[in-house]
């Protein structure tokens, strides 16, 4: 029998070094997800991963990264075994504190929500996840808009720009791993763009950023080919979400957004199409 919750000693919470990749995507991989090691770089690379350890075993973690007066947590992971210890409890706990005065969102999973609305959460949107191999030609983009190389400088201009904080640090950290992206121009001015990651079985769409929102659907074509896909759409850009449908994409996943308090995410912009990742926003 496991001693009462008040009896147990506080897990120790501690930051996590690029040594624990290969132990986060085992974890990772044994709580059921497809995680790769380009999953994680990033996080280690433009955030903070913290964890719990049982001995010298890795069994509890949780994944921080920072835009300014902005904090997504994310990878809130805990070994099958180790459940029901309150190891979620203290690595939420131990990023709340050192997250202040951050605004601080999570795209939620169902078996996370009892504990953060405990902690103080509440819903302030949904993030639809679509899979699937896109048919058909790509949309049409507006007649002075063109596709052009990625330029990852001016990216990071227009994302600052679009959502109102600095994910500078973070694009770079994606730009690395991505296999494809596309600028979409209006004349000289960059109005668009996207990045792709690639998996053995799908290509890792996001982030999708447009200040028009007819250049949504051809920029994730762009990146798309001949490949199935997986993008991750706030669902308040349900037209993007039915012309994806409408091209052969399935909903295979609702997640809530949520921030402590409810407060709004300046992460949530109209012209955010798809997000980088659960974990990165």
């Amino acid at each position: 029998m496991m001693p009462p919750v008040s009896s147990r000693p506080e897990p120790l919470v501690e930051r996590l070094t690029r040594a624990e990749l290969h132990a986060c995507v085992e974890l990772a991989r044994g709580c059921g997800c497809a995680d790769e090691l380009s999953d994680w770089r990033p996080l280690f690379d433009a955030g903070e991963v913290q964890g719990v350890r049982r001995g010298d075993e890795l069994v509890a973690v949780c994944s921080r990264v920072t835009y300014g007066a902005v904090t997504m947590l994310g990878k809130l992971l805990v070994r099958e075994d180790a459940r029901r210890r309150g190891l979620a409890r203290a690595l939420v706990r131990a990023s709340l504190a050192a997250s202040e005065p951050s605004v601080v969102g999570v795209v939620a999973t169902d078996a996370a929500r009892p504990l953060l609305d405990r902690l103080g959460f509440a819903r302030v949107g949904e993030v639809v996840t679509l899979e699937g191999r896109l048919h058909g030609d790509s949309p049409a983009l507006p007649s002075d808009v063109t596709l052009g190389a990625f330029e990852l400088s001016r990216a990071i201009e227009l994302d600052r720009a679009v959502v109102s904080c600095d994910r500078a640090e973070v694009l770079r950290a994606i730009a690395a791993e991505a296999v494809h992206g596309w600028c979409a121009f209006r004349g000289p001015e960059l109005v668009g763009y996207v990045m792709a990651a690639s998996r053995p079985d799908r290509r890792l769409v996001g982030p999708v950023i447009a200040r028009d929102p007819a250049l949504g659907a051809p920029l994730v074509h762009a990146v798309a080919g001949m490949h199935d896909v997986s993008v991750e759409v706030p669902s308040f850009h349900w037209s993007l979400i039915e012309q994806l449908v409408a091209r052969g994409l399935c909903v295979t996943a609702r997640r809530d957004e949520l921030t402590r308090g409810g407060a709004t995410l300046p992460l949530s912009a109209l012209g955010r199409f798809a997000l980088v990742s659960r974990a990165l926003g």
